[in-house]
């Protein structure tokens, strides 16, 4: 079941990246991260630019996605509609579970596993990426990277 559902994430990851690409145009990415919350059942995908970097080099750490320009741009795209009802199995599975901390970390491997599979890769092509780019999906509460360098 999960592996379907990392799949799915990985179609939506790569249709979502290249409905957003136009509006990246001229700009050089820094970062693609996922902020994933069991818990409360949210997805959401995330863009750092390196012109943010050079005006402040800590946005590179994934704990300060928040404070990103374009956190959350995943936000009213359709493309990422359906991340929705992967959102809400994920909360419904983790709200179920004996081992809630466990079904966390599983989801956000499986995060990782989305961002890893070559339709991602793909969308990425229509990027402008840096040199330095990289995948991020990081356990917001403890700070484990799952996806990163």
């Amino acid at each position: 079941m999960q592996e379907t559902w990392s799949s799915d994430l990985a179609g939506i990851i790569a249709a979502t990246v290249a409905e957003l690409a136009p509006n990246f145009a001229g700009e050089s990415i820094a970062m693609l991260a996922i902020d994933c919350h069991p818990w409360h059942g949210t997805l959401a995908l995330c863009v750092l630019t390196e012109s943010e970097c050079a005006d402040d080099p800590e946005l590179r750490d994934p704990a300060e996605m928040a404070a990103w320009r374009f956190f959350e741009c995943s936000e009213g795209v359709d493309a990422w509609s359906p991340a929705f009802a992967l959102a809400e199995s994920m909360r419904a599975a983790y709200d179920a579970a004996d081992d809630s901390a466990a079904v966390a970390g599983s989801y956000l491997q499986n995060c990782a596993d989305a961002l890893a599979h070559q339709s991602v890769s793909d969308a990425l092509s229509k990027l402008n990426v840096s040199p330095q780019f990289r995948l991020s999906i990081t356990h917001p509460d403890v700070g484990t990277e799952y996806f990163g360098p």
